[in-house]
């Protein structure tokens, strides 16, 4: 069997050296701070890739690791990382259990916002058991927040609802939580919105965007601020939405914030949509950052761009031009396995067939993007649209005033605020 070569005393300094001089860089995390690091981006992975080699920089590395957490997650370089700590994992989660439960929780995150909802949750259960082994409250609610924010990406609402509350029960009591209570708020406020209960949405979003005003955490602040925008447009409240999603686009910085800035114009698009504004709507969606969504591959993203500027395109009399867009839409949805938004799309794409006097086209999307919508009973968008295409597909069938019935308005897949 062979071994590897023993490494040298001066690779074991320099390595060191290295790690030390990182974990001072990743100590801070103000804004300036991070534009700095994102321009070192790339040093800074090969350092991390060199130091979890190396037993005598593991534990210290797995460290600059989760110190460099905040600009990995708001700059979207998920993909990037996840093998990262999943190394990590492997060499210091015998070594330290507090550590292993950072890291788990840290890995689980980023693997929801790539999509990888059932892994995630394997990994939190992880997290939840190492924090139970700990005996820490506040770890414990971390654990229970993060399965939360997994089982409402899963559309799991009951399950998700019984971890958001054991969150808030945990840190009952406890001082110096109003960090992590925002977080838990925020995820329950996003929850009763994904039920259609609006006004309960409402309150709760509020008590977490007071929380996140007396922190003075601008880029958390932000994302809260656009969930209850998010809340407040589907109860119709445009004029308020307008206003928070404004506020919210203040607080975003140059260069680091592009996920959030790209959620916020997309949410802006959709707005102006709700208002019957198309040429407004249409320039928010096409000053959004294509490059960078091409580049970072964020399909989600990338996808609810796509829908939104095919139905602007739509309402402006211009079915040809937007079918494009759709078939796009519905390409990417597939790929990350989003079903409701898929239907949206097919609903979208059916409309644009209908105006084209493709009616024999339109009539199996309508009726796929039905089938879809049935696995969903507890999603208050999914029901409404399963209502809307099944009143389209009705019509078909009676072959009635194709062109004169009230189409579904677009509310595209509007990112929310997670994590800590």
């Amino acid at each position: 069997m062979q071994t590897s070569p023993p490494i040298s005393s001066q690779f074991v300094r320099s390595t060191q050296a290295a790690i030390a001089y990182w974990h001072t860089c990743t100590q801070e995390t103000d804004n300036g701070t991070m534009r700095q690091l994102d321009h070192k981006r790339q040093n800074l992975l090969q350092a991390v890739g060199i130091g979890l080699t190396v037993p005598q920089t593991q534990e210290s590395t797995a460290v600059v690791l989760l110190q460099t957490f905040d600009l990995v997650e708001r700059q979207g370089y998920w993909q990037e990382w996840i093998p990262m700590l999943e190394r990590a994992l492997i060499v210091c989660a015998k070594k330290n259990i507090s550590l292993k439960f950072e890291l788990l929780n840290r890995l689980g995150q980023l693997q929801r916002l790539s999509g990888q909802i059932s892994i995630a949750i394997g990994t939190h259960k992880k997290a939840e058991f190492a924090a139970q082994a700990m005996g820490g409250k506040q770890s414990l609610a971390i654990a229970y927040h993060s399965l939360s924010e997994d089982y409402l990406c899963h559309h799991a609402y009951t399950v998700a609802e019984e971890y958001g509350r054991a969150a808030l029960a945990e840190l009952n009591g406890a001082a110096e939580t109003e960090r992590l209570q925002s977080f838990v708020l925020n995820t329950l406020g996003k929850l009763e919105r994904f039920r259609g209960n609006l006004a309960a949405s409402e309150k709760v979003l509020r008590q977490a965007v007071a929380l996140r005003r007396e922190l003075g955490q601008s880029h958390l602040l932000l994302r809260t601020l656009s969930d209850l925008a998010i809340t407040l447009q589907e109860a119709g409240k445009l004029d308020t939405a307008l206003h928070y999603y404004k506020e919210a686009a203040a607080l975003l910085t140059t260069n680091i914030d592009e996920i959030d800035k790209i959620m916020i114009q997309i949410n802006m698009g959709a707005l102006y949509s709700a208002y019957e504004q198309w040429h407004e709507a249409e320039a928010v969606f096409q000053s959004i950052n294509f490059n960078y969504l091409n580049q970072s591959n964020k399909i989600k993203y990338e996808a609810t761009v796509s829908q939104g500027l095919g139905y602007v395109i739509l309402k402006q009399g211009q079915a040809e031009k937007a079918e494009p867009y759709f078939h796009r839409a519905i390409t990417l949805w597939k790929t990350v396995g989003n079903k409701i938004e898929q239907a949206n799309s097919m609903d979208s794409l059916g409309e644009t067939f209908v105006e084209q006097k493709r009616m024999t086209d339109a009539l199996p999307l309508y009726k796929e993007a039905i089938r879809y919508l049935e696995n969903f009973p507890d999603n208050a968008r999914a029901k409404k649209l399963q209502s809307e295409v099944q009143l389209k597909l009705d019509r078909l069938l009676r072959n009635e005033d194709l062109f004169n019935y009230q189409s579904y308005h677009f509310r595209p897949h509007l990112r929310e605020g997670k994590l800590f």
